[in-house]
């Protein structure tokens, strides 16, 4: 059950699964403590069946993915009518406490909005006014972590939009999180990718607790991230690391092609935030454990600095 409703989640260690849904497990691989924790579990499980009206086990994985606790997907054909739709995503985004991904999608799949938020009211209330007058097919709000990750998400979606909607979607984010932050001028934006972060790596909060997300700043969207548990998978984090700065030296790492309005947000967001030690660590070119040692200190330190409080999975959608 947890591997179809928190495919992300690196272990499913009972001891782990108690932490995270917040009872009680201390005396683990006791055959009385193991199964009074299976049972806590079960009935957890069971509460959110009831609130995703899930009738049939096999309801989790057929169809695919539809049950996924960081996510809700609200399909037009359910509702009676437009407004009835937008009601409850109104109900939905009312109610989240943490940073999302709004998308919505049109007649086979087509891509006609997405916005990030980070759950602030003045947020909500603009992607609800930037939605209203939309007819799609299927809407999805997806639980993302910190609020960088939204952002990465929403921007890899960038290219699949309108014009009228990438400009939309540009404007809302200045507007709603970019005023103070601020933009490296478009022609300085031409000549590199990010900067000076080239071939460095950059890492955040995951979702889950306990877990981190990392990637390649030259290839942000080629699908080369790699989701750990810190500091528990440190060994793991160094191997990566030396693998892709691998690739990167010798020229074998697929660069994105980024356009210059979504660099300047990503260079303004990472730099701001890199300042105050806040929601994005930077990796310089790190081959092996000698290097990561050196800045193994400041790591530890960015992660105290930046707890996981988003609740999930005990808060999912």
């Amino acid at each position: 059950m947890t591997k179809y409703m928190i495919p992300n989640l690196m272990s499913t260690n009972l001891q782990y699964m108690s932490q995270i849904f917040g009872f009680g497990h201390e005396n683990a691989h006791r055959a009385l403590d193991d199964a009074e924790a299976s049972a806590q579990l079960l009935l957890k499980y069971l509460d959110v069946f009831i609130s995703k009206k899930i009738n049939k086990v096999n309801s989790l994985y057929y169809p695919k993915n539809k049950f996924e606790l960081d996510r809700i997907h609200l399909k037009a054909k359910d509702y009676q009518t437009h407004d009835e739709l937008f009601e409850a995503l109104e109900q939905v985004i009312e109610n989240i406490k943490v940073p999302f991904v709004l998308t919505m999608k049109g007649n086979e799949g087509l891509m006609l909005k997405t916005f990030p938020s980070d759950a602030k009211f003045e947020q909500k209330k603009l992607i609800l006014e930037l939605c209203k007058n939309v007819t799609p097919e299927t809407i999805t709000v997806k639980l993302s972590g910190p609020f960088f990750e939204g952002l990465l998400e929403s921007l890899s979606l960038y290219p699949k939009l309108s014009e009228n909607n990438q400009q939309e979607l540009i404007t809302y984010l200045l507007s709603a999180f970019f005023n103070d932050y601020p933009l490296i001028p478009k022609e300085e934006c031409q000549k590199h990718l990010l900067s000076h972060y080239i071939g460095d790596f950059l890492l955040f909060n995951h979702l889950i607790p306990g877990q981190v997300r990392i990637v390649p700043v030259d290839s942000l969207y080629q699908k080369l991230d790699s989701v750990l548990r810190y500091p528990g998978h440190a060994n793991k984090l160094v191997q990566y690391l030396g693998s892709k700065m691998s690739r990167i030296s010798q020229g074998r790492l697929k660069r994105d092609s980024l356009p210059t309005e979504v660099k300047q947000l990503l260079i303004a967001y990472v730099q701001h935030n890199q300042k105050l030690n806040h929601e994005v660590f930077v990796f310089k070119k790190i081959f092996n454990k000698k290097d990561f040692e050196l800045i193994k200190d400041d790591l530890d330190k960015f992660i105290e600095k930046n707890p996981n409080n988003y609740g999930y999975p005990r808060y999912f959608l």
